[in-house]
């Protein structure tokens, strides 16, 4: 199934640093003003001269927006300096674009080129305020109103100093058009609300909340979901140089950054290595087993157990069929399977739990389709499909119920800093296995170059990722992972084999709120509202242009 984050993924995109933002501000506006000045020179009397550039340069375009942004900042603490200077980088952009627009309505008249530079100064008010209500909510909307007036005040003001005096325009008549503001400013937050209405009669959650939560990396509880005790497996490594935890929790690390349970593959993975070693691994599994609270990871942690463990186990089988590939091991009387599945992305956990003893089978969904393109099916429970699914693990079971075991060897090795990551080497009878992976969701180029590395080295490679939805930022970034660093723990891992022995128990964790088919509610609330807002937003400003022009 898709994520139904794509929305997302489209409005997303990390600001560059405070510094490239400003020399942007600065650049941008001697460009600006250069060519708003040359195209009114040649479109009216105005001529061309050096004067007119710089105090277009500084006062419409480079000083307002330096001292717009810093006003967002400093009236709101919480607010980013860099988040403020580049909402105003952007209205700067739009003066510009008006700026042109004017140039090409100079010959029209007067008339037009006034209602024209209203129309500019208006939308970069409605510009700040949209951005600044989606970014930090309601609760300081009166605030929101009046910083949001700053930047077009101060275009006025140049424009009353400049040419407005000339013209004999009044103050009067300054104030009648600042009406227009507020009439524009109470349309957009009635739209918003209208929004928050529509949203709220499907879920109980605030779309303009989760998206500044979103925004400022906020931990946030969902107000949705029913309580379940889901199971917990922890499975135990240990070889002569140490031991490693590997956390095998039944939920979804979902649904996004710091929204109920969107970390929690990176808060246990960080728990796991504050004092001591270890990874997470992730079980099929869909959103509707995300956690709705954040605080909730606390109740996964505390049913990690130390399982028995047994320096016995067998070689690795691999099974193809068709479009769904196990690869497993047994471990005593135990059995790890790992699942590569070429046509879903999501599992209803049913479809596996209802079949298994956890305490005897782990499964692993290596998540390791490619980066950014995740298969858009989900194995529905009670299906065709999800009984086929079955049989055939039944089957591969039972195949590698068979198999002999033999004196387990292996090295393992995380590293936690950048991207997580996590080697482990083993050795059984002469066959030799690397199963390497991150906390990532889709395995990345770099990954499968590091995995062509060393495909002649090993008798089978296995590749994970963690399906984590921690951060939007990483999942859509260009880079990964350092390839450099993941062959540096492979390599550690291959330094550290020896002999080992492995295990895992099962246990229920307390109850806790897990989405389930709320998480539907949500999902297409968000990705309806992330449509209507904009065409809502769109048709009430060319409503607003009609009226203006």
């Amino acid at each position: 199934m898709a994520d139904n984050i794509d929305v997302f993924k489209k409005v997303i995109f990390s600001i560059p640093p405070m510094k490239t933002v400003i020399a942007a501000v600065i650049v941008s506006g001697c460009l600006y003003g250069i060519l708003v000045n040359f195209f009114l020179s040649s479109v009216s009397p105005l001529e061309l001269s050096v004067r007119y550039i710089v105090e277009t340069i500084l006062m419409v375009f480079v000083i307002p927006t330096l001292i717009a942004g810093e006003i967002y900042h400093l009236s709101f603490e919480e607010y980013p300096r860099k988040w403020s200077y580049f909402i105003a980088l952007f209205s700067e952009c739009i003066l510009f674009i008006y700026g042109m627009i004017l140039s090409a309505a100079e010959p029209t008249g007067i008339a037009s080129s006034w209602n024209i530079f209203w129309l500019a100064v208006i939308t970069v008010f409605l510009i700040s305020m949209i951005v600044l209500i989606s970014t930090l909510g309601y609760e300081n909307i009166k605030r929101i109103t009046i910083v949001s007036l700053a930047h077009p005040l101060m275009i006025i003001a140049t424009y009353h100093i400049f040419l407005g005096r000339e013209q004999d325009i009044t103050y009067v008549t300054y104030v009648e058009k600042l009406g227009v503001f507020f009439l524009a400013g109470i349309t957009i937050l009635l739209a918003f609300l209208l929004a928050e209405y529509l949203i709220s009669t499907n879920v109980n959650v605030s779309a303009i909340k989760l998206f500044s939560g979103m925004m400022h990396k906020k931990q946030e509880i969902l107000d949705l979901g029913y309580f379940v005790k889901p199971d917990v497996q922890t499975l135990l490594l240990k070889n002569e140089s140490g031991e490693s935890t590997i956390a095998i929790p039944w939920i979804h690390p979902g649904p996004l950054e710091g929204f109920g349970g969107g970390r929690a593959s990176t808060d246990i993975i960080n728990h796991l290595n504050n004092n001591s070693e270890g990874f997470f691994l992730h079980v099929p599994s869909t959103h509707k087993s995300d956690p709705a609270n954040p605080g909730d990871i606390n109740k996964i942690i505390g049913a990690f157990e130390e399982p028995e463990t047994t320096g016995y186990a067998s070689k690795m089988l691999k099974k193809d069929y068709g479009k769904l590939v196990f690869f497993g091991r047994k471990w005593g009387d135990q059995k790890i399977v790992y699942m590569e599945a070429e046509e879903y992305g999501d599992y209803e956990i049913p479809v596996f739990t209802e079949i298994l003893d956890l305490n005897k089978v782990v499964i692993i969904d290596l998540h390791n389709h490619e980066r950014n393109k995740e298969p858009k099916e989900q194995l529905m429970y009670g299906t065709v499909e999800a009984e086929h699914f079955r049989n055939c693990l039944k089957d591969f079971l039972g195949e590698l119920e068979k198999c002999e075991l033999h004196d387990y060897r292996a090295g393992f090795a995380t590293e936690v800093a950048c991207t997580p990551k996590f080697a482990l080497v083993e050795e059984i009878d002469g066959q030799r296995i690397l199963v390497f992976g991150t906390e990532g969701n889709g395995i990345s180029p770099e990954m499968m170059d590091v995995a062509r590395e060393y495909e002649n080295d090993f008798d089978d490679i296995i590749m994970f990722t963690t399906d984590t939805h921690s951060s939007i930022h990483s999942m859509i970034a260009d880079r990964h992972v350092d390839p450099k660093s993941l062959e540096n723990i492979i390599e550690s891992a291959r330094q550290h084999v020896s002999k080992a022995s492995a295990g895992f128990m099962s246990k229920k964790a307390e109850p806790m709120k897990l989405l389930k088919d709320d998480y539907l509610g949500l999902a297409y609330s968000i990705n309806i509202l992330a449509r209507l807002i904009p065409l809502t937003l769109f048709l009430l400003y060319i409503a607003l242009i009609l009226w203006i022009l």
